[in-house]
């Protein structure tokens, strides 16, 4: 127990200087991705190693300084990560975003819960105050807009309809986020749901299934709407993604590498 109390205040006991410069690392590291991306866009399997370390860097970014990710954003860098000649720098991007909007979710909701004290009243009576950090709050809008911004890239760039099934799978959990965390229209995915029930990889299938239900439940309306465009649409997407209308055959592993870590 003593030894967490320690680790709170470890940069108190940093020497100003060495504070100071703790504080900068991350405007720094900013500053630095752009050009380390451009360095190592094309080549061999070790460049890609390099972009997927770089994805790395921004989620770290995104959950500890999210306005230095606006700002990349804003400069396009993260929209280049999904037009990466890579599959996995893609689905790396899409899968550590989603993980930093939990991340971020789960850091407000616990400061919030350790926000409340109990004071005393004018009275005397004892009351609990709810006291939610202003930047815990901006923070998480920062991350959360960035999302939204790029699953509307994803939507555009129709990674949820994909041949390969890794990308279906982290572009349909990241929508499912957003949509947990209020950052999407339900009437905007509700089709792209309907579709994914013609999909052959069981774990996407049920994945989209299980958003669906949710918000049928909330919004019945949107599914009336948007069922048959997307019983229409789904007639495209097996024969794109799978060569045939064969929805859910044998084995349920269709549709391009990457199966197997989709129903990880």
């Amino acid at each position: 127990g003593g030894g967490g109390g320690g680790g709170g205040g470890g940069h108190d006991e940093l020497p100003p200087a060495s504070r100071a410069w703790l504080e900068k690392l991350p405007v720094l590291l900013a500053n630095l991705l752009p050009s380390l991306l451009a360095h190592c866009a094309r080549g061999g399997d070790a460049r890609v190693n390099l972009r997927l370390r770089l994805v790395g860097a921004v989620a770290g970014l995104l959950v500890g300084a999210p306005s230095e990710v606006l700002r990349l954003h804003n400069q396009g860098l993260l929209v280049k990560l999904l037009e990466d000649e890579s599959v996995d720098v893609v689905s790396h991007t899409m899968a550590l975003i989603r993980e930093s909007l939990a991340e971020e979710e789960n850091r407000v909701d616990s400061g919030m819960a350790k926000q409340q004290m109990a004071t005393k009243t004018s009275a005397g009576d004892l009351a609990i105050a709810t006291q939610v950090r202003g930047d815990q709050d901006s923070e998480a809008s920062i991350g959360g807009g960035i999302a939204a911004e790029l699953m509307a890239e994803v939507r555009r760039r129709r990674f949820l309809y994909d041949p390969d099934v890794q990308l279906r799978f982290d572009a349909l959990q990241l929508q499912g986020t957003l949509l947990r965390q209020g950052l999407q229209n339900p009437n905007e995915c509700i089709e792209a749901l309907v579709v994914l029930q013609a999909d052959q990889c069981a774990p996407v299938q049920l994945e989209a299934l299980r958003q669906l239900l949710l918000e049928f439940e909330k919004h019945p309306s949107f599914l009336l709407s948007q069922f048959l465009p997307g019983v229409v649409r789904s007639v495209a997407f097996q024969r794109s993604a799978f060569g045939g209308l064969q929805a859910l055959r044998d084995g349920g592993g269709g549709g391009g590498g990457g199966a197997a870590g989709a129903g990880a």
